[in-house]
């Protein structure tokens, strides 16, 4: 899941910095690839289920993200037109966190991956929320990775166990976690094949020696000697 701040504290250069980080994920997840895209403010919304195709992710950026020919202020201009919510206002990263476990507990991802977009200038009521909906992720297995934005200092102290990840080594990051990933995936897909042939292999030994012993058990009438 990408979780990307939109907040009124993105302004300037961040905006740009946002739209390269969401490129370098699409690029990163590589052909075939899924990802979901959430976006906060104080309020938080979901636009891409973690399902979605890579396919509709590079629509909502073509849609909703600005190219750097735009200006700084073309990721504003953009996403004011989605049916959302006001870029106006505080900011919740507690909101878009929620957001984005339930999106990937709708879809059946229980140990999914969380990529935060932000500048962590978390509103002051919601530092505590904030971190400790991050402590609940931990324990649920979701992994969250956080892409600071700027250079301002954030008021969100990250826990230790959050990975930070650098906007320029974004799509290195992703490109090594999906490949890490798809050793294990592989041996899943190959575990019921193996069972069934396995299930065939038994069924036939019993079929065999039924063939070749017919009359172990007595026929009803007979006496076994």
């Amino acid at each position: 899941m990408a979780l990307v701040d939109i907040s009124g504290s993105i302004e300037g250069s961040a905006f740009r910095e946002a739209a390269g980080v969401l490129q370098a994920l699409y690029r990163g997840v590589g052909a075939g690839g899924r990802l979901g895209l959430v976006a906060f403010s104080d309020v938080a919304d979901t636009i891409l289920p973690p399902t979605a195709p890579r396919q509709a992710f590079e629509t909502a950026l073509q849609r909703y993200l600005p190219s750097a020919r735009r200006g700084a202020d073309a990721l504003r201009s953009s996403i004011s037109v989605m049916p959302l919510f006001s870029l106006f206002g505080g900011t919740s990263i507690s909101n878009g966190l929620v957001a984005a476990e339930r999106a990937l507990w709708r879809a059946g991802l229980h140990h999914g991956r969380i990529y935060l977009v932000s500048d962590l200038q978390d509103s002051a009521e919601d530092l505590g929320p904030a971190l400790r909906e991050l402590e609940h992720l931990h324990t649920e297995g979701v992994s969250v990775e956080v892409v600071k934005l700027g250079h301002g200092r954030p008021t969100l102290k990250l826990p230790a166990w959050v990975s930070p990840v650098r906007p320029d080594a974004v799509e290195r990051a992703v490109r090594s976690q999906t490949t890490a990933a798809r050793p294990s995936d592989a041996a899943g897909a190959g575990r019921p094949v193996a069972l069934i042939v396995l299930a065939g292999l038994v069924a036939f030994g019993v079929a065999g020696l039924a063939l070749a012993f017919p009359r172990i058990h007595p026929d009803r009438g007979e006496v076994a000697p």
